[in-house]
């Protein structure tokens, strides 16, 4: 195992956290990413990797441009953390392989290869969490995604629900423009279950079917 710098000897051995949600592969949220992983590892890795990806320069497909060279005293002033805390840093990431070690001397910096997420992910099948889809989110009508992310994330459409709004013959830009006006208006001092219902009936009050919209 590295010690962050050639010669040290006074590094503690690395125990990666036993976080139960490091076998979470499913959530509600959001999709995978570096932060996710980081954010299961000493805090200081949140702060000394995506440092390292910035400095080391190349882009997503030129994993070999991307290189970091720093000493844990200069990251641990630079960060405000000790020498051994960006020393157990350093490992941690070696360790779980967001920093490959290219090369270390004895006194001197260093060498890594730092990966991105997307170069992680294929080393490591199966180790990223993913978001499970939900048809607001990412599947079925994307009307009901467009009225999802107009209530903040709040309000989730169903299929049979955008159907029976597009059966109105209004177009869609205008469903969703309403809809922000009447969520800002009425539907966010309701419960979010009882929105869809409730605009809908304002929808079929307004634009009756085959005659002009009037909702403005």
């Amino acid at each position: 195992m590295n010690l962050g710098n050639a010669g040290d000897s006074k590094t503690p051995p690395v125990h990666l956290m036993d976080n139960t949600f490091q076998s979470t592969l499913e959530n509600e949220f959001f999709h995978c990413s570096s932060e996710w992983h980081l954010a299961r590892l000493s805090p200081v890795c949140a702060l000394i990797y995506p440092h390292a990806f910035r400095v080391g320069g190349g882009v997503e497909n030129e994993l070999s441009e991307r290189r970091f060279f720093a000493s844990a005293e200069a990251l641990a002033t630079y960060f405000g953390y000790s020498p051994s805390q960006v020393r157990r840093g350093l490992n941690e990431l070696e360790e779980l392989g967001f920093l490959q070690l290219v090369g270390a001397k004895k006194f001197k910096p260093n060498h890594y290869r730092v990966l991105s997420h997307a170069e992680w992910a294929q080393k490591h099948l199966g180790k990223c969490t993913s978001q499970v889809q939900s048809p607001w989110t990412g599947e079925g009508d994307p009307l009901g995604r467009s009225l999802w992310r107009a209530s903040g994330g709040l309000v989730k459409f169903k299929e049979f629900q955008t159907a029976n709004l597009r059966k109105l013959g209004v177009a869609e830009e205008i469903i969703v423009k309403e809809f922000s006006n009447y969520w800002e208006r009425i539907g966010q001092r309701m419960s979010p279950v009882n929105v869809p219902r409730g605009f809908y009936m304002h929808m079929k009050d307004s634009c009756p079917a085959a005659q002009p919209c009037s909702v403005h």
